[in-house]
C-alpha cells in the first residue's frame, strides 16, 4: 500500500490497499477495515490532488483518493478511474487544459470494501494573465523599435508569453488598444495602452503602455494636384488662394492641412525668402513650399 500527503499532512493520494487508524491488525500483520460489508462508492469520500490547481501547460496527476470513515480504498485494487474532458475519454496525461473534468469511479470485481460506481468532478483553474504575462511590442520592422504615428491609429503587433510559454492570439488571448491615435507627449495624460484579455486557459487582463513617436515626412509622402502643371497666380494678398497644394498621405490616409501639418511658401529653392503674398508675383515665377509637421 502507498499513500501521499500534502505539507499539512492531509491525504491526497493512495493505492494498493486500505488503511485506517481504526483498522484491526491480524496476527499475520494484515489489516481489515473498521467496517463490515461493501460500501457503495456513492457514500465514499472522493477527492483529487489536481482539484483547484492552476493551468501551467503541463499535465497534472489527478491524485484520486477514495475513502470511507478513515479507510482509504486502494486505487486499481478496490476501484478503477476513467477521466473525461468535454465528454471525451482521456488519459491522465491529458489533464492539462483549464476546465472541468469528470471522473467515473468503479469498484473492481475483487474489491472486498466497496461496490458500485460514482461520478465526481474536479477543476483546473485558468491562469491569470496579469500574474506572469510578458508583452513584446513589434513595429512590423524590428522588435522593440518605437511605434511611429499613423493617422489610421497605431496598432503594433505583440508577442505574448506567460511564464515563458508562448501564447496564441485568438486562442489564448484577445488584444485591444486604447489612446493610440495621437503622438505621445510629455504632458499626455492617457498613455497609449495594449490590453491583453485572457481566454481559454487564461483569464483576466494584462496591460502594457507604449510610446507613439511623430512621423517624419519624406518625399514619397506627398503628391501635387494641379490643372495644367502651372501655378495660377491670382491678384490677391491671400496666400491660401494658391491652387497648387501638396496632398499628404500616410498609410493611404489623407492628412488634413493645419491639423496634421502646415505650409510655408517661398520664392527661392533654398527656402530663405518667404512669400507672404501672391500679389505682384511675376508670371512664370517659381514658387516653392515647405511642409511642416
Amino acid at each position: 500500500y502507498y499513500i501521499f500527503t500534502d505539507k499539512k499532512g492531509k491525504i491526497i493520494a493512495g493505492g494498493g490497499g486500505y488503511i485506517s487508524s481504526k483498522n484491526t491488525t491480524k496476527r499475520d500483520g494484515s489489516q481489515t477495515p473498521a467496517f463490515t460489508g461493501k460500501i457503495k462508492l456513492s457514500k465514499a469520500r472522493v477527492s483529487f490532488a489536481a482539484d483547484g490547481e492552476v493551468y501551467n501547460g503541463k499535465a497534472y496527476t489527478p491524485g484520486c483518493l477514495v475513502s470511507y470513515k478513515g479507510t482509504v480504498f486502494g486505487n486499481d485494487v478496490d476501484y478503477v478511474v476513467q477521466y473525461y474532458y468535454k465528454g471525451k475519454l482521456i488519459t491522465p496525461s491529458e489533464i492539462v487544459n483549464a476546465g472541468t473534468y469528470t471522473a467515473v469511479i468503479k469498484a473492481t470485481p475483487g474489491s472486498t470494501v466497496c461496490k458500485g460506481s460514482v461520478k465526481k468532478k474536479f477543476r483546473i483553474k485558468p491562469a491569470r494573465v496579469a500574474d506572469g504575462t510578458t508583452v513584446n511590442v513589434n513595429t512590423e520592422v524590428n522588435w522593440g523599435d518605437p511605434v511611429i504615428y499613423s493617422p489610421a491609429s497605431c496598432k503594433p503587433f505583440v508577442e505574448v508569453t506567460y511564464k515563458g510559454m508562448a501564447m496564441t492570439a485568438g486562442e489564448d488571448y484577445k488584444v485591444s488598444y486604447a489612446y493610440n491615435k495621437a503622438v505621445t507627449e510629455a504632458t499626455t495624460r492617457n498613455k497609449p495602452v495594449i490590453k491583453i484579455k485572457g481566454k481559454g486557459n487564461y483569464t483576466g487582463t494584462a496591460k502594457v503602455n507604449f510610446e507613439i513617436l511623430p512621423y517624419t515626412f519624406s518625399d514619397s509622402d506627398w503628391t501635387v494636384i494641379k490643372d495644367d502643371g502651372y501655378l495660377e497666380v491670382v491678384n490677391s494678398a491671400d496666400i491660401s488662394k494658391l491652387k497648387l497644394k501638396p496632398v499628404l498621405t500616410i498609410d493611404q490616409k489623407k492628412l488634413k492641412l493645419n491639423r496634421d501639418y502646415t505650409l510655408e511658401y517661398y520664392t527661392d529653392y533654398g527656402l530663405t525668402t518667404s512669400l507672404d503674398s501672391v500679389a505682384g508675383v511675376e508670371d512664370g515665377k517659381d514658387i516653392y513650399f515647405k511642409i511642416i509637421g
